[in-house]
């Protein structure tokens, strides 16, 4: 997205968000929560992903982008997010769905 490319990240938001509305598709979850990253919200971009998973279930990229948020938490301050599921169960959850679908 151009707006996203060019700084312009609450116009990105904007249109992630009437695209999620339209219709739920992987990246477009992806993309918002990458939009929030920027913006230093965390908490915002991890609720996104969940909300990914509660559509897409076992995907492992938005399993992915849980687990990396959790591993710079975890390096900034232990105890930020206690209710979020932890870095390491995320990566064995995309270790297990990546496996699965190799069988």
């Amino acid at each position: 997205m151009l707006s996203r490319r060019l700084g312009m990240y609450r116009d990105a938001e904007r249109q992630f968000k009437s695209a999620l509305k339209q219709q739920e598709v992987v990246d477009t979850f992806l993309y918002l929560a990458k939009v929030y990253i920027r913006l230093d919200q965390p908490k915002t971009s991890t609720d996104i992903y969940k909300g990914g998973l509660e559509k897409f279930p076992g995907e492992t990229s938005l399993l992915t982008g849980i687990a990396r948020i959790q591993e710079v938490c975890a390096v900034d301050s232990f105890h930020i997010y206690p209710k979020l599921v932890t870095g390491v169960d995320c990566h064995t959850q995309v270790v297990h769905g990546v496996s699965e679908e190799k069988i």
